[in-house]
């Protein structure tokens, strides 16, 4: 919905009490208008429970605001009656079809409320609570409309109510804190310019954001932060939640939480088959490599005397692994096969030298 036509509805809901739809029934042209919470708890007292029918005919005539330009909310109980008897004679069909337009006029009024926060902060909202003068704005010298105070005040004008007497409450506040600094910067100047810089930017930043809401119709920052961490899961503290939470699973929703997990398992095992593949390939270069080697130059080995064993143990005393294996081959039983255990490393270091 478009802030400007989200901003008209507001304004109709706040002067008006309501929002209204025409239609022509038959030879009669019936205003509609959008029920109050107030009429939404009457409606249950008058009507039986089970009557389906009844229910929907009542629920029409609450929702009547004129017939032929006659203003059906003067001497509202009388004539209700009247709408009754009146919506009685029609079929079902017509009956069901005049509640779904009421029913989709009722999801404008809902889809407004979103910009709300956003109208409180316009001037028109302030010029308008300055013109109700603390008044009933259910008042017919408000709405311009008589019998206005029989539907009662719905949340709209209830909550737009009090934060204007917030607002009247803040600008008393500044008033007074302005008197105070005037009176102690007689005494302290320094002092009263420091609290006077830091009261204005507070306020400077309070009026910037108002100012950004008014201009969105809601809170655009923090709409985008919250959407961000409604990615995630978001932790349970109430019975709400934990429906909440049970739905999502059941219908199996996956927040980014989720998403997030099955992404990482999902590279793990990318970087694993890499990893496998990347070790398969260099295997088989390296047999492929042994194999086309030339091996007929190659001399063939032959088993280190104990002559020769003793003989390297000298030259390289400093040796640890030659030292080792020299007390290890004197202590050893079964000296030849010890030798022919470790001729192969001690060839490797006579080629060496």
């Amino acid at each position: 919905m478009d802030v400007k036509v989200a901003y008209s509805f507001i304004e109709s809901i706040l002067t008006q009490g309501f929002l209204s739809l025409g239609l022509k029934c038959g030879d009669n042209f019936i205003v509609f208008k959008t029920l109050t919470e107030k009429e939404y708890r009457n409606l249950k007292y008058l009507c039986p429970v089970g009557d389906e029918k009844l229910e929907k005919i009542i629920r029409l005539s609450l929702s009547t605001f004129m017939i032929n330009s006659e203003n059906m909310l003067i001497n509202r109980n009388d004539k209700i009656e009247v709408l009754k008897d009146f919506y009685s004679n029609l079929p079902l069909m017509a009956i069901k079809l005049l509640l779904d337009n009421i029913t989709t006029l009722h999801t404008k009024y809902i889809s407004s409320l979103r910009y709300f926060e956003g109208f409180c902060y316009t001037d028109k909202s302030r010029y308008l609570w300055k013109t109700l003068s603390n008044s009933d704005p259910t008042t017919c010298s408000f709405s311009g409309i008589e019998g206005t105070e029989n539907c009662g005040m719905n949340l709209v004008q209830e909550n737009w109510v009090n934060i204007n007497n917030k607002f009247d409450e803040e600008e008393i506040y500044e008033r007074d804190f302005n008197l105070s600094l005037m009176i102690s910067s007689s005494m302290n100047p320094k002092g009263s310019k420091a609290i006077s810089i830091s009261y204005k930017n507070s306020r400077d930043e309070i009026e910037d954001v108002r100012s950004q809401i008014a201009h969105y119709g809601y809170d655009k920052k923090r709409y985008v932060e919250e959407r961000k961490a409604s990615k995630w899961s978001k932790p349970i503290k109430t019975r709400e939640d934990l429906v909440r939470e049970l739905e999502k699973q059941i219908r199996g929703e996956k927040d980014h939480h989720d998403l997030f997990i099955e992404q990482w398992v999902k590279e793990q095992k990318r970087m694993a088959e890499e990893a496998r593949n990347s070790i398969a390939e260099k295997q088989t270069q390296y047999r492929k490599k042994l194999e086309e080697m030339d091996l007929s130059a190659v001399e063939g080995s032959r088993l280190a005397s104990p002559e020769e064993v003793k003989y390297l143990s000298q030259r390289a005393p400093g040796n640890g692994v030659l030292t080792n294996l020299g007390e290890e081959f004197l202590r050893h039983e079964n000296k030849q096969a010890f030798i022919k255990k470790v001729s192969s490393v001690i060839l490797k270091s006579e080629n060496k030298d």
